[in-house]
Order: C-alpha cells, then structure tokens, then sequence
C-alpha cells in the first residue's frame, strides 16, 4: 500500500543561511505569533532514508509558500494535489539521496493586526473561534512505496489501544516488505498509515460448523468478501453471518480494512496518548508555549493500533 510518513519538526531560518536546532512546528508557530514576526522565513524538514523509493512524494500544504527546495534544489510546487485541493503533491523521488534529506519551504511570514488582537486581546470565543491565520505553519507529509523503519521494543503499550514511541529514536525509510503484521500495522512499517489494506486468507468450512465470522481488533470499517461475493461490512458491530457465501472445504476470505487519518494527522503529542475529545488546542498548543517550553506537549509520538485480532 502506498505508506505515509508525517514531518511535524522542522530547523527554523530568518536568512536561509543559519538555522536553528530541529524544533516541533507546534513551537515553532507559537514563538513567531508570540513575537509578532514578519518577514522572510525558512523551514528545513529533515528526513532519512535506507534507499530509493519508487514512488515518493511531498504533501504540503501550499497556501502562503513561495518556493520549496529539496536538497539545494528549487523545484516547481505542483498542480497536483491528495486529500485536499490545497494540499500540493510534489513528487521528489528523482531528487531525494540515501541518508539525511531536507525539504526547505520559503514564506514571506506575516500575521494582520486583527490576527493578534483576536488572539490576545479581550474577545468574544465566538470570534476567536473565526480566526483566519494569513500564513499558515503546517506538518508536511511523505507519501509513496516505502515502510517506516521502527524498533518493536521501544512502543509503549498505553491503554485504550494507544502506543507511544520515543522521538529520540526516529522514523527511516526502508523497503516495504511481502508480508505485514495484521494485528498492529503501526509497529510493523506503517505508524502514520491511513487508508484502507487488504487481507487475504482462506477457511475451511463444512456442514454444522459455525457460520459466524467475528472480526476484532481495532479499525474502522472492514468490508468482507466471500468466494469472490461481497458479503458486507462491519461498522458497528464485530459479527457477520456468512452462510450463504460457504461451500464445504476451502473459501476464500478478503477483508479490506479502513482507517482513518487519525495516526496521519495526530494528535501525536498529547499528555494523554488517546484523549476523550479532541479541539483546536489537541493539535496547535496555540498559546502555551514559552520560549522551548511547553509541559503539557508530549515530544514522543502518539499513536492507535489498526490491526485485527489473530490467533
């Protein structure tokens, strides 16, 4: 499946010579409103990568962009775009290298005045809740054939069917592999995936057997087919009687399982690895940053389980 891969840190530059350490975009959105920047902006994203993918590209989201650099190199920003008309899909495959990689976006960085009295002044929810940033700081996003190299042993199993992993390990391109873990896809190459993956198996079946099929695990939607006949979808229930599509020995068993962006577009970074509820302040920590600090941000990544529960 094509795999997916967020880029929520990036190095900061106010000439597109000296940068800063690698800082969350969380941070680094909240500094420049705190200080009423304008003017000239860079941000490097940084990834790694183990060899060449044959499909890679960068998802960004363009509005407020005014050029894009992968490498040193100055590449057009695409008319093509994924998920959102907004949301430029440029293919950097043939630019990419083995080992360290940068994506640089340039901006022209400016905030109106009616952006910082909303936000600071005394105002009403209802018009804070209508704020229009003029420019935009946002996660960029890898998309194609590649998985995601992660060590097993460093999840943290939290409740809630929440994993966490540590930042200081880091996320590297690899190959993808023939085979996936089903009962957890995020451990297994693919933490950030959402979309939907198909599962192929087959059952034995002959009269007086159960004709019940039960599907568990974590996920959204699982369409099944039978012998090759679409026989439904699980949505709200875990059950489904297949009776009709059995014939005695061997069947054929496809599920395609459905997520949703939830591991793609987080919230990677709350104390709480699975929060009840989510809301504007879940994503941005608009206003609870000082300086680098922020004790209710979580710099390790939070994640759910997608995979479906295998004897």
């Amino acid at each position: 499946p094509t795999n997916l891969l967020t880029l929520d840190r990036a190095e900061v530059s106010y000439d597109g010579k000296v940068y800063t350490e690698e800082r969350p975009i969380e941070r680094i959105r909240d500094n420049l409103l705190f200080d009423r920047y304008k003017g000239e902006l860079y941000l490097s994203y940084v990834f790694n990568t183990e060899f060449i993918p044959n499909e890679l590209s960068a998802v960004i989201e363009k509005p407020g962009v005014k050029q894009l650099f992968i490498n040193g190199i100055k590449i057009d920003i695409s008319k093509k775009w994924w998920f959102d008309r907004n949301f430029a899909d440029v293919d950097i495959s043939k630019y990419t290298i083995i080992g360290e990689n940068r994506i640089t976006l340039v901006f022209d960085y400016y905030q109106s005045d009616y952006v910082y009295h909303v936000l600071y002044g005394n105002v009403m929810e209802s018009l804070r809740n209508c704020l229009v940033f003029d420019t935009e700081i946002e996660a960029i996003y890898l998309k194609g054939s590649f998985a995601v190299k992660t060590v097993n042993e460093e999840f943290t199993f939290l409740p809630d069917n929440a994993l966490r992993y540590p930042l200081s390990k880091g996320f590297v391109l690899i190959p993808q592999k023939n085979e996936i873990n089903i009962s957890n896809i995020v451990t297994d190459g693919y933490p950030f995936f959402g979309g939907s993956i198909k599962v192929k198996t087959s059952i034995t079946h002959k009269d007086g057997d159960s004709t019940i099929l039960k599907i568990d695990g974590r996920y959204c939607i699982c369409q099944i087919e039978v012998n090759g006949e679409h026989a439904g979808t699980l949505m709200f229930s875990k059950y489904l009687n297949i009776e009709k599509y059995l014939r005695n020995g061997d069947n054929t068993l496809v599920l395609t399982l459905y997520n949703s962006h939830r591991n793609l577009l987080g919230p990677h970074h709350c104390q709480k690895a699975e929060p009840l509820y989510v809301a504007p302040p879940s994503f941005s920590f608009e206003g609870k940053w000082s300086g680098a600090e922020c004790p209710s941000f979580e710099p390790n990544y939070n994640f759910i389980r997608f995979g479906i529960n295998v004897k």
